[in-house]
């Protein structure tokens, strides 16, 4: 028959025929040595020989070459790891003239041999290639695409002066956490797992989060944390606050907040009265020195306090009293009288 070649590793089928009886030789890689059609599987270039006998006991020889095509190199490259959503570059090498990936998702162009690849979960790629002779190889490697930290965390709402406690929430779906970074807003930060720290103003911070994972694999989130303000008490009183007892007083509360509202009042007016409006008024009958305090609350239950001592001031009421001169006065006898 007319001489052959195939590709490595493949197999072609003999053809022999005139006769009864066929013998090929040599034997190597063939299915049967003693068929008109053995198929041939060689790993190299072979020169086959059939020897056919008829029913005569005649015999003829034929012989086909069989050239066996090296098979095109092929190499994916070595196993890489990626955190989800990054990219990488595949570095596939061959000598043929068209290469294709599989599967191809996440492959901006499976015909390259250096394909950019973003794959969603871990995915093994194959790339195959062909060269002139048709022939083909193909080989494999693995993208691990390993998960990124789920980033959350919650916050208490403290006033001012109070620590905020932060809770991390941070989750992974495999492998381990094994580094925090926080950025409270203000210039300060921590490593801490749920750290607890103290700002020193009131306000709306933009706190960051960050995990990493044991594959280096990093993420972050953002949240606000806020200080509530306390009351910036003040107070005044009217007409007078130093006086003759009894000493009636207006109270007056000058007491402010930087955000949100107050909510209540509480006087202690060092006479037993303690009101509760932004506006009291009380009467001192005893003579003394009164402390007066307002304790105000916010919205947010934020309490600020403020004692003056010696607010009130009370003095004695004088004792009016006379005598006349002469005593009983007779103005009949002697209209003169004296007062003293």
């Amino acid at each position: 028959g007319a001489d052959s070649s195939i590709c490595f590793g493949d197999q072609l089928t003999l053809n022999a025929t005139g006769g009864l009886s066929f013998s090929w030789t040599p034997v190597t890689a063939l299915s049967s040595a003693t068929i008109p059609n053995p198929t041939a599987s060689p790993a190299g270039t072979i020169n086959y020989t059939v020897t056919v006998t008829d029913n005569k006991g005649c015999q003829n020889t034929d012989q086909v070459q069989i050239s066996v095509d090296p098979p095109p190199a092929a190499f994916a490259g070595i196993n890489r790891e990626i955190c989800s959503g990054e990219a990488i570059s595949l570095q596939g090498t061959g000598n043929g003239i068209t290469f294709d990936w599989s599967p191809s998702i996440g492959l901006d162009d499976p015909t390259s041999l250096t394909p950019n690849a973003n794959p969603t979960a871990t995915t093994s790629y194959t790339l195959t290639v062909t060269d002139a002779n048709n022939c083909v190889s193909s080989d494999q490697m693995t993208i691990q695409v390993n998960p990124l930290p789920f980033v959350s965390f919650a916050s208490t709402e403290p006033c001012l002066g109070f620590p905020t406690a932060f809770t991390n929430l941070c989750t992974i779906a495999s492998g381990g956490i094994v580094n925090y970074n926080w950025d409270f807003g203000d210039g300060s930060l921590s490593s801490d797992n749920s750290p607890v720290y103290t700002y020193q103003n009131p306000g709306t911070y933009t706190v960051v989060l960050s995990a990493v994972s044991d594959k280096g694999c990093q993420h972050d989130t953002t949240l606000s944390s806020t200080i509530n303000p306390l009351p910036l008490i003040g107070f005044s009183a009217e007409p007078i606050t130093a006086g003759c007892a009894p000493l009636t007083v207006n109270f007056y509360s000058l007491s402010t907040i930087e955000s949100g509202s107050i909510t209540n009042y509480q006087w202690n007016l060092d006479n037993g009265a303690f009101p509760t409006d932004s506006m009291v008024s009380t009467t001192y009958e005893l003579s003394e020195n009164f402390t007066v305090s307002l304790t105000a609350t916010s919205d947010k239950n934020c309490t600020s306090s403020l004692a003056i001592p010696n607010f009130v001031q009370t003095y004695p009421s004088p004792t009016a009293d006379f005598v006349a001169n002469p005593n009983p006065a007779d103005i009949l006898m002697n209209p003169m009288v004296m007062f003293q």
